[in-house]
């Protein structure tokens, strides 16, 4: 019974071999590496909130258009000039620090829902970009990141003509 079903998962294994035969079989490949994208962000972004609880991790909506990859950032309150945006090895990284508005000692404080510190987040790009031509915005609370897509030098089926001696 466990054969057979280690059999049928290594039909579908061989089955998603990414050959590239079929364009419905690459779209399917595009949404589950989109997919596997999400997923790993999202693990990335739990890790890093569990091991220190002094980072902020900001909201963020990510989108693709086939020419462009978008980030927006949710990043209220922070001054244009603390934030960092670095891409590199295929992930936006985006820190920024929100400093506390007055001073903490001159006030007692009922109840306090705001909060300061470090605001840090890593955003895996799935796509090959266009890293010279990157671009942010920041513009009321939100920080705009935007990325041409390139053709995708890799992973397309090219015939090779033999030649006979």
């Amino acid at each position: 019974m466990a054969s057979d079903k280690n059999d049928k998962n290594d039909d579908k294994k061989a089955g998603s071999g990414g050959s590239g035969e079929s364009s419905e079989h690459e779209g399917g490949e595009k949404k589950r590496s989109l997919m596997q994208f999400l997923v790993d962000d999202m693990e990335h972004v739990l890790q890093t909130s569990l091991t220190d609880p002094s980072n902020h991790i900001p909201y963020v909506d990510v989108f693709s258009t086939d020419d462009y990859f978008y980030i927006d950032m949710a990043v209220p309150g922070v001054n244009e000039e603390d934030i960092e945006v670095v891409f590199f090895k295929n992930s936006i990284k985006v820190s920024a620090t929100k400093h506390q508005c007055g001073a903490q000692e001159e006030l007692n404080y009922i109840c306090m829902e705001r909060s300061f510190g470090k605001i840090y987040r890593v955003v895996e790009i799935p796509f090959p970009i266009n890293t010279t031509k990157i671009e942010a915005h920041y513009d009321h609370g939100v920080l705009s990141i935007s990325m041409p897509r390139v053709e995708e030098k890799r992973g397309r089926p090219i015939k090779i003509d033999i030649n006979k001696d």
